[in-house]
């Protein structure tokens, strides 16, 4: 379960382009919208901001 949930804060990194990124970070946060564990909701989130802030065009 835990490459799931690193694979959901990584996934928008495998776009190259800054659409493509975006369009991945709606699909994410939809699925993460769904999640009742408020904890893990905060998790992936905060993970993916860490994440997108080493990336020049992440958001």
């Amino acid at each position: 379960m835990i490459l799931d949930i690193i694979r959901l804060m990584v996934y928008p990194l495998s776009f190259e382009s800054l659409s493509e990124k975006q369009d991945a970070i709606r699909r994410v946060m939809a699925l993460v919208e769904r999640m009742s564990d408020d904890k893990l909701k905060g998790f992936i989130l905060s993970g993916m901001m860490f994440f997108g802030d080493k990336e020049e065009n992440y958001v």
